[in-house]
C-alpha cells in the first residue's frame, strides 16, 4: 500500500497549478462548478455528497464514521469517486462491537492493494504511540504509514518539528496542496459553525449515516431547545485549529503560496493571509 509520502512524491506537479479545496458548507455554491483548471481536493464527505463539483483528484477524510472502507457500501462510494482517498488511521476507532480488528485489518490489506485508498497517520507524531496502545497505533504499525502530513510539510521547509499539531482534514488538505506544489490554493465551503443551528451542509437533507442519526441531527438544527448546542468547532478546539491554520499560513508565505477563500461568512476571513475572492475561476 502506498503511504502519504509515496503519493506526494508520485503526484507532485513539476510546475505550479491552482488547487481547489471543497468543504461541505452551503457556501460551496459560491464557486463555479465547471471550468476549473487545477487540482481538486474534497474534504469530509464531499467526495460522496457533491460529485457534481468533481471529478476530484483527492479526497481527504479524518473521522470515525464515514467513509470506512471496510464497510461495503462506503467502499462503493470511495471507488465511485475515483479520487485518491486518504483515510486517517483514527478511522479504526469507528469499529463496532461486532467488528473484529484483525478481520478488518485483513480486509484493508486486500482493499488497499486493489483501489486508490491511502491510509495516513496524523496523530502519532515523531514515532510516538498512544498510552495505552490503541487500535490506531496497530494500524500505523501494520501498514508502515511512515511520516504524517504535518511532518512532510515540515520537511519541505527543513523544520525539525511537525508543521502543526491538529488533525482537522482542512489542515491536511492545505498541506497536501502545498506539498503537491500547487499555487494558489482556493478554499471553498469552509465555515466552522459553533452552534447546531448554524451547522448546515450543502444539500443539508443528504447524509450517509443511519436515518435515526440523521433525524437526531435535524432536531438539533431546528428545535429551539437543541439548536444552541455547541459543536466541535467551539472553544479550545477552534483556538487550536486557528493556531494551526496560522502556522500553515506562515509556511505558505515563506513559499510564496497564496491562500484564497470564496465565502464572505467564513471565519477564515479573520485570519491573516487568507484573502477573500469573488472570482469563481481564479486566474493567477
Amino acid at each position: 500500500m502506498e503511504s502519504f509520502k509515496d503519493v506526494i512524491v508520485k503526484e507532485r506537479k513539476k510546475s505550479q497549478i491552482p488547487a481547489y479545496i471543497y468543504g461541505s458548507a452551503p457556501s460551496i455554491i459560491n464557486i463555479n462548478k465547471f471550468e476549473l483548471s487545477g487540482v481538486k481536493i474534497a474534504i469530509g464527505d464531499m467526495g460522496w455528497r457533491a460529485p457534481e463539483f468533481g471529478p476530484y483528484d483527492f479526497w481527504v477524510t479524518n473521522n470515525t464514521y464515514f467513509p470506512l472502507p471496510w464497510k461495503e457500501k462506503h467502499l462503493t462510494y470511495i471507488n465511485k469517486s475515483n479520487a485518491i482517498t486518504f483515510i486517517s488511521s483514527a478511522s479504526i476507532f469507528g469499529l463496532q462491537q461486532d467488528e473484529n480488528l484483525q478481520v478488518v485489518l485483513k480486509q484493508l490489506k486486500t482493499i488497499t492493494n486493489q483501489s486508490k485508498i491511502v491510509f495516513y497517520d496524523s496523530s502519532h507524531l515523531s514515532g510516538g504511540s498512544c498510552i495505552p496502545i490503541k487500535n490506531c497505533c496497530l494500524v500505523v504499525k501494520e501498514f508502515n504509514l511512515k511520516s504524517s502530513p504535518q511532518e512532510e510539510l515540515a520537511k519541505l521547509i527543513n523544520e525539525p518539528q511537525p508543521a502543526y499539531k491538529g488533525q482537522h482534514q482542512l489542515l491536511h488538505a492545505i498541506a497536501l496542496a502545498i506539498l503537491l506544489n500547487c499555487n494558489p490554493i482556493v478554499i471553498n465551503g469552509v465555515e466552522f459553525p459553533e452552534t447546531m443551528k448554524k451547522y448546515r451542509w450543502y444539500k443539508n437533507w443528504k447524509n450517509p449515516l443511519a436515518l435515526k442519526l440523521r433525524l437526531i441531527i435535524l432536531l438539533q438544527q431546528y428545535l429551539p431547545m437543541y439548536n444552541k448546542k455547541k459543536t466541535d468547532f467551539a472553544g479550545d478546539f477552534k483556538d487550536q485549529l486557528f493556531t494551526d491554520l496560522d502556522r500553515i499560513r506562515r509556511i505558505a508565505d515563506s513559499l510564496n503560496v497564496k491562500l484564497y477563500i470564496t465565502s464572505k461568512t467564513s471565519p477564515l476571513n479573520n485570519l491573516e493571509g487568507f484573502t477573500f475572492t469573488n472570482n469563481n475561476v481564479y486566474k493567477p
